[in-house]
């Protein structure tokens, strides 16, 4: 469940303020939430948004979210011997409790990869595009 918390708040880097206008106060963000995604994006550099991709960041925040949800509920009903299980581990076999967190977790981390590939995506786009240069009022006024 750790991991999952982590993904879900993703903690920003020295590097992410700077490049991306990110607040220094900002040391975590949810990655369940459209502007915060849309800031890992780029939006507070300038990056700019598509209708599509806008409504497509959306839908994935929801549907990331939708599964953490039921991933922490699936957890909050395991016992405290169920949540100490390690799936490395061959000498017994799942409960049947285990079995659907390890579901939900499955589908957290499939909709969370989709988070990441939109981030990716548009933060390749902006290393691509042409830098504008600063506006500079010329000598004639």
């Amino acid at each position: 469940m750790r991991h999952c918390d982590q993904l879900r708040n993703h903690p920003v880097s020295s590097g992410e303020h700077s490049l991306y206008n990110i607040p220094e106060g900002s040391t975590r963000l949810m990655t369940g939430d459209r502007k915060n995604v849309m800031a890992l994006c780029g939006s507070n550099k300038g990056g700019r948004f598509e209708t599509d991709e806008f409504r497509s960041i959306g839908e994935a925040c929801a549907k990331a979210e939708a599964s953490y949800q039921k991933v922490d509920a699936s957890f909050k009903k395991l016992t405290s011997d169920e949540k100490k299980y390690k799936e490395s581990s061959k000498d017994s076999e799942p409960s049947p409790a285990i079995k659907d967190f390890l579901a939900e977790r499955a589908s957290y981390l499939e909709d969370y990869e989709v988070i990441v590939d939109i981030v990716r995506s548009k933060r390749s786009e902006m290393a691509k595009a042409p830098q504008e240069a600063d506006f500079q009022i010329g000598e004639d006024g």
